[in-house]
């Protein structure tokens, strides 16, 4: 949205802003595994917090460029047949990376618009929203994928849910019946899927159906994930609070074990805690060979 913008913008022009401090803060708390910050905070040579909060500020203003390139790239048809009109599809399952493509997308519609704000029109106009649906799914993830079809697209006649589908049939539809060309997706290159990946716009694999593979977040880390909903105090599935790092089935998905709290209680400390960016999986029941 604007304020996202607005916001990079106060940062990158005063690194003083209450904005910047906030981020700062932000940074602070969530350190990199990868960095030594012992070191960092006794090197009085450089300032590592602001470049630190330049390049995350850097990394988002790049995400949100590639939403806006894949707008103009794959513009909406002028049509009046819905189900033709759009050629991007976005999709939803309430996870916490599809959630920051969402504003990503909506940021970057912004930016080209007049307009402060991005309506649920303006959206729907530009991208199909779609949800492959199962039984084996929490209450939490449902809510939430409801309560963000009835912000932003709408309400949920504008979110196309597929039912029971594999994935490689349910693209196949959208490709071959709803005409989509592109998916936004919120594959990151230490996901599974996302190390055989060299770009962020990148062909679909060898026995899927034609399409590009749209990927903003594609080098960002699980730390950068939960900065961004994070500073800019974006909604997100509540199952992240109570451990949760990586939300598959419900069947097939627990808090994440490194997040239990030590008091004896089945409780666990929310999902932005995890350190150990590696261990994102942890909760996952692991498939039997």
């Amino acid at each position: 949205m604007a304020t996202i913008i607005s916001q990079l913008a106060d940062i990158q022009t005063n690194p003083t802003s209450p904005a910047a401090a906030r981020l700062q803060q932000l940074l602070d708390e969530f350190p990199s595994p990868q960095s030594n910050t012992t070191e960092l905070k006794t090197n009085t040579s450089v300032n590592p917090t602001t470049n630190t909060t330049k390049q995350f500020c850097t990394k988002v203003r790049q995400a949100i460029d590639v939403a806006s390139r894949s707008l103009l790239l794959y513009p909406s048809r002028d049509t009046t047949t819905a189900a033709k009109r759009q050629r991007i599809a976005l999709s939803f399952n309430g996870g916490k990376d599809c959630t920051v493509v969402l504003h990503l997308l909506l940021a970057a519609l912004a930016d080209c618009s007049s307009s402060t704000t991005t309506t649920s029109t303006q959206l729907i106009d530009s991208i199909l929203p779609f949800y492959f649906s199962t039984d084996d799914v929490f209450e939490e993830e449902l809510k939430f994928v409801h309560s963000t079809a009835a912000q932003y697209f709408g309400g949920e006649k504008n979110l196309l849910t597929m039912k029971d589908v594999s994935n490689t049939n349910g693209v196949t539809t959208l490709v071959e019946q709803y005409g989509i060309k592109a998916f936004l997706m919120g594959t990151r290159s230490t996901d599974p899927d996302g190390k055989w990946l060299n770009g962020v716009f990148w062909p679909s694999s060898k026995g899927w159906a034609p399409f590009m593979r749209i990927n903003p977040c594609l080098d960002w880390t699980y730390r950068d994930i939960w900065i961004f909903l994070r500073f800019f105090n974006i909604d997100y599935c509540s199952l992240y609070d109570k451990g949760y790092t990586s939300i598959g089935t419900k069947s097939t998905s627990n808090p994440n074990p490194l997040l239990k709290k030590e008091d004896g209680q089945q409780q666990h400390h929310p999902a932005y805690m995890l350190v150990q960016s590696s261990q994102e999986r942890a909760g996952r029941v692991k498939k039997k060979k």
